[in-house]
């Protein structure tokens, strides 16, 4: 069965019904006939978790729809084992596609991340699967809301108690098609959203789009959800690739196809999550997101680096089939509050604020525009405040080319001088094939570069060589603090090996006096090789103890490392 978003409240509400009359009905009255309705209904309602409900913990459609979907769901799950000896539950991903409002979840609730037709999570439809989960961190996420439905009185646990979450900060949704970073789980903490992934249902042209919230309050924001009919912007604008933080081909503002969908096997034309790594001091996540042009571009990468929890860089490499022009779009909740400058936008909100630091291309020109308010705006009549008008912010080439390169970076903080001030101290660096920037920041610095082109090998930067996509270095005076590699088999400084591997590897280390903490993610199982500078006295690969080898004369350790992604700590004498 295709993804199918009426099939929880149709199928649900059946099953529901079903359940009520078991037992009641005679078989001279159903003629046979039950045990065969309710065996289709079941088929069915089979078929819908497992397109709807995804592997990663997620729900296929926005947060809205998947409330919508366990209006029944949630309920019909319940009858299913309470009256069918049928448990569910445990045969499908329903409890854990709870995983993905909880990490897209801010404070205030208003403020939380979602794309497509969706609206901020009400919690209303949750309550079976909370009782059921006995899970004292979706306890916790149940309590952020306000329960008033006859659902909530029947399926209140108060044996179970809350626990905020101890959870890695950030997570990638690869079915879903997102990528959320986080710096903590406060209501100060800043919440990033990314998407390159299939179609469902209710998504948007939104490829490689971006949502930003910290301090409690939006700062990176986009046209979002209005209404399907009476809206006439709908389906020209807050749809369209315009209306989010995409990229646009010669102006236009629908230059997104509508993705593919991975129900059906030849339908598989859509953008992809191609590499990540998230750790509590460093996050990445590389994508493709060429299928969706529309036959414009031969290439369209988009790589993303969160130094956590200071800034995020957004890199774009594009290769086009005949010379284009290009923008970068970038939307703000209120364009009264936006300021410019040559290469800087800062927008100033009540609590928060973000500097955005346009890096390449230097003679990118900066347009502001009006965004759109949604039809609800003024649906039921005259708002008693003037709204805010929603901002739009246009990067432009200057010149038609076949290629081009975007490197931004976005500083939330505090205040604006705060904001701004960061933005101040990173400069842009054009290195043979590497676009890339340096960022100052009191005693440490950044270096962050990224490969131009698909062609692989060896590059150099000073005293760096490697073969990575993208790559970081942080350093304290002289002293190297953060060393990152994405899609690399060796990064090497001045000869000596820092990082090396059998296969392609991505590669977050984190060096301190006494430990080094380490977060990887392979393709393959593969022997990495990692410089740690002195000798260890334990070596654990996810909270276990690991076999390694270590060579007194390069510092190196070596040891074999399983498929997928992995959290390294090496304790040091």
């Amino acid at each position: 069965m295709r993804f199918d978003p009426a099939g929880g409240p149709f199928i649900g509400g059946a099953l529901i019904a079903a359940a009520a009359i078991a037992g009641d009905a005679k078989a001279t009255e159903t003629d046979g006939r039950f045990e065969n309705y309710l065996n289709g209904l079941l088929l069915k309602f089979e078929a819908h978790l497992a397109a709807s409900y995804l592997p990663d913990g997620s729900h296929g459609e926005g947060i809205s729809y998947q409330e919508f979907d366990l209006e029944t769901t949630g309920l019909a799950l319940v009858a299913l084992d309470r009256v069918f000896g049928i448990d569910w539950w445990k045969r499908s991903r329903v409890i854990e596609s709870l995983a993905f409002p909880l990490y897209t979840l801010a404070q205030p609730v208003s403020a939380s991340l979602d794309m497509g037709d969706s609206h901020p999570p009400s919690g209303r439809t949750i309550a079976p699967l909370i009782a059921r989960s006995k899970d004292p961190t979706l306890r916790w996420f149940y309590d952020q809301f306000r329960h008033t439905e006859i659902r909530d009185f029947l399926f209140f646990d108060d044996s179970l108690k809350p626990q905020a979450p101890q959870l890695p900060t950030s997570r990638i949704f690869r079915d879903k098609g997102n990528a959320v970073f986080r710096t903590g789980w406060g209501a100060d903490d800043s919440i990033f959203l990314f998407r390159a992934g299939p179609n469902f249902n209710h998504n948007h042209a939104d490829q490689g789009s971006f949502l930003l919230t910290a301090f409690g309050e939006p700062l990176v924001t986009e046209a979002g959800w209005s209404h399907y009919y009476n809206d006439p912007y709908y389906a020209t604008f807050f749809t369209q690739a315009i209306g989010h933080n995409t990229v646009l081909v010669d102006g236009d503002s629908e230059s997104q196809s509508i993705a593919d969908t991975p129900q059906f096997a030849a339908l598989n034309a859509y953008p992809k999550i191609t590499g990540a790594v998230t750790s509590e001091f460093y996050d990445f996540v590389d994508s493709d997101l060429t299928p969706v042009y529309q036959d414009r571009l031969i290439r369209y990468t988009r790589r993303i680096v969160f130094v956590k929890p200071h800034y995020f860089v957004v890199f774009d490499d594009l290769q086009a089939n005949t010379a284009a022009s290009f923008d970068w779009l970038l939307h703000f909740p209120d364009r009264e509050r936006v300021t410019t400058s040559p290469g800087l936008v800062v927008y100033r909100g009540d609590k928060a604020a973000l500097a955005a630091r346009a890096l390449a291309p230097e003679d990118a020109k900066i347009n502001v525009r009006d965004g759109r308010l949604p039809y609800a705006t003024f649906a039921t009549g005259t708002p008693q405040a003037a709204p805010a008008q929603p901002a739009l912010i246009d990067l432009q080439t200057v010149k038609k080319s076949n290629a081009a390169q975007f490197l931004v970076a976005l500083a939330p903080a505090r205040t604006g001088d705060e904001a701004q001030s960061l933005a101040a101290r990173m400069t842009g660096i054009r290195s043979g094939d590497f676009v890339g920037a340096r960022v100052e920041r009191g005693d440490e610095h950044d270096l962050l570069m990224f490969r131009v082109g698909a062609a692989d090998g060896l590059l150099r930067h000073e005293e760096w060589a490697t073969d990575a996509d993208a790559w970081t270095v942080t350093h304290r005076g002289s002293v190297v603090q953060l060393l990152a590699a994405q899609n690399t088999r060796s990064l090497t400084r001045g000869g000596r090996v820092w990082f090396a591997s059998d296969r392609a590897a991505g590669i977050a280390v984190n060096y301190n006096v006494q430990k080094i903490e380490a977060a990887c993610n392979l393709a393959a199982p593969t022997k990495i090789h990692l410089f740690i500078g002195a000798s260890p006295v334990r070596v654990s690969l996810d909270g276990r103890a690991a076999v390694a080898n270590y060579n007194s004369a390069s510092e190196i350790i070596s040891m074999e490392v399983p498929a997928g992604s992995h959290r390294l700590l090496v304790i040091l004498q």
